[in-house]
């Protein structure tokens, strides 16, 4: 990006003429956590700009720990030099504090409200901008995992899985490319990941079955009309040592899947 206006969630303290409660319910004790937030954001925002943008961070508080204090971090911990900033007509302005200048503290007597604003430039050369992103999407392999055997992933569009509290989606490529802007995407889910560690298996969901290949892959389960009829009658069939849910055939149709409880393979419709 070649620019952004970060504007962080604050305390308001600028806000006072309109609401004279704003400092009793946000005293500096209560600030922790929102001064971590802003500093999160200022470094997320450093992270997405390219070599050579600006980024602006502006404030409605007139508190020194979100302001000041923030702009001094970000110059000593991100790589990002201070742009001066001119201060427009029509405003009161009150000096910025902690020895830093450059910057614009409109004083809480201003016609409007009490706010801050800071300018910054990222450092660095254009082959950083050119390099590779970082993947920021919660990407697997899925067809590593036991259970995924069955699914033709040639099948789908260019894209990746994702999980996403034990559920997994198939995420197409555009929206992995936007992931990795900083925004967020799910796509299709497809099916749930059982277990943890080296035992996680993939159980897929009937939205799957549309993803099963037109022929029975070698570890799908082709059924005869009798184990059918079975299945049928909520019977099982024996596992004969099959560990993972296996794509149920019968006579060139897909059905479902065959999931192996004990010793037994159970028909799920999911």
């Amino acid at each position: 990006m070649q620019a952004i206006q970060l504007d962080p969630p604050c305390s308001g303290w600028g806000t006072i003429n309109k609401d004279p409660k704003v400092r009793e319910r946000w005293t500096p004790e209560r600030l922790g956590p929102l001064t971590a937030l802003q500093r999160d954001l200022l470094a997320k925002a450093a992270d997405l700009l390219a070599p050579g943008g600006r980024l602006v961070y502006s404030t409605c508080t007139t508190h020194e720990g979100e302001n000041e204090e923030q702009a001094l971090w970000a110059l000593e911990n991100l790589p990002l030099e201070q742009t001066p900033l001119a201060r427009p007509q029509g405003f009161v302005f009150d000096d910025p504090g902690l020895g830093i200048e450059d910057v614009l503290r409109v004083a809480d007597d201003s016609e409007g409200q009490g706010f801050f604003v800071a300018a910054f430039v990222k450092t660095g050369d254009a082959e950083v901008a050119t390099a590779p992103k970082r993947d920021r999407s919660n990407s697997m392999r899925l067809d590593k995992l036991p259970g995924a055997e069955s699914i033709a992933f040639d099948a789908l569009p260019p894209g990746r899985a994702q999980e996403h509290n034990g559920r997994v989606y198939w995420t197409p490529k555009p929206c992995v490319e936007l992931m990795n802007t900083g925004l967020k995407a799910q796509g299709t889910p497809i099916g749930r990941l059982a277990g943890r560690g080296p035992k996680t298996k993939f159980r897929p969901e009937a939205v799957a079955w549309g993803l099963l290949p037109v022929g029975p892959l070698p570890s799908a389960y082709v059924a005869e009309t009798e184990e059918l009829t079975r299945l049928l009658s909520g019977q099982g069939l024996p596992s004969e040592g099959r560990k993972h849910p296996s794509g149920l055939y019968w006579r060139g149709l897909r059905l479902g899947w065959l999931t192996p409880k004990g010793n037994r393979l159970l028909w799920q419709e999911r």
